[in-house]
């Protein structure tokens, strides 16, 4: 707020205080009045146009270049770790229900660019879907 709205809004206060009839004891009135006075006495001193925004480029500044610096000593003396040659996974036995069909599954090995690996298995699911696709149209 500037200090016209200041102005304005102390105006508009005291205002609506002289509106409000209520009978009060002269020992409030007295706390009242100094709690006033010591209000209007710790009013802060403005601040001087454009000195606290003169200097907000300096603080990013400085808070950049304290996260570089973070960033740069932890990655300064780090190891890079040793990918593994494969990875393989162990699925667990699967005991089978009467009257279904039991599975077979291998872990695969990726001998190729991913890429040509996904071309391969998007090839595979289109010849599934067309295999099902036939056995439901000889089966209906």
């Amino acid at each position: 707020m500037n200090r016209h709205d200041n102005d304005e809004f102390e105006r508009r206060l005291l205002a609506d205080a002289n509106d409000i009839r209520a009978d009060v004891s002269p020992q409030l009135r007295a706390r009242i009045n100094a709690s006033i006075r010591s209000a209007a006495e710790q009013r802060t001193v403005p601040v001087a146009p454009g000195t606290r925004e003169s200097f907000w480029w300096a603080s990013s500044l400085t808070g950049i270049a304290a996260a570089l610096l973070v960033i740069v000593l932890i990655n300064w003396n780090r190891e890079p770790v040793p990918e593994p040659a494969s990875v393989t996974t162990v699925t667990p036995e699967i005991s089978e229900r009467p009257g279904s069909i039991p599975l077979k599954v291998k872990t695969a090995d990726l001998t190729g660019p991913l890429e040509e690996e996904l071309q391969h298995l998007q090839s595979d699911l289109e010849k599934a879907r067309e295999t099902v696709e036939r056995d439901l149209r000889l089966t209906f």
